[in-house]
């Protein structure tokens, strides 16, 4: 059987003491090896076993999305508070919102879980929790001077 571009990732696991072959695009398609070489090389026979077993079944083959392209943009819908809280810190920042949120989003990588969950792997760089702190504490600042003109308004209707 032809296999498919899939994305293989690999990590070590220090419970196992092997390297851990995952393909996010099968849910449950993972296996080991020694080496990473043998990870890799175990990993398509696993890709090749488990496309085999939906064909048999009578299941859809997944298409691949590692190989599929990409335009680069995609629309995201934020609450008000979370853009402005960004718009702030990209200013504080010196860099435009678009270049904030690239570097918040590749510093954050997203994997997709066995599950078909989204998670982010904790992996950030010490940039990336600085930026999130900044996000953080300029949201609190914001809720802060917002309750505060609530409580201004009240007490001058009063």
């Amino acid at each position: 059987m032809k296999v498919k571009h899939y994305e293989i990732k690999i990590s070590w696991s220090d419970e196992d003491h092997c390297f851990i072959a995952r393909v996010p695009e099968l849910p449950g398609c993972m296996t080991d090896g020694e080496t990473e070489e043998e990870a890799l090389r175990n990993a398509k026979e696993a890709i090749c076993s488990y496309l085999e077993a939906l064909k048999s079944e009578g299941k859809a083959i997944p298409p691949s999305i590692s190989s599929k392209s990409f335009s680069g943009t995609f629309p995201i819908r934020i609450t008000p508070e979370l853009h402005r809280s960004l718009a702030i810190t990209a200013a504080l920042e010196k860099i435009s919102l678009n270049k904030l949120i690239v570097k918040i989003v590749s510093e954050n990588i997203v994997s997709v879980s066995e599950s078909g969950n989204i998670r982010t792997i904790v992996n950030m760089t010490s940039d990336a929790k600085a930026t999130n702190t900044k996000i953080q504490k300029t949201s609190r600042v914001d809720l802060m001077h917002t309750s505060e003109r609530k409580q201004r308004r009240k007490t001058q209707s009063a």
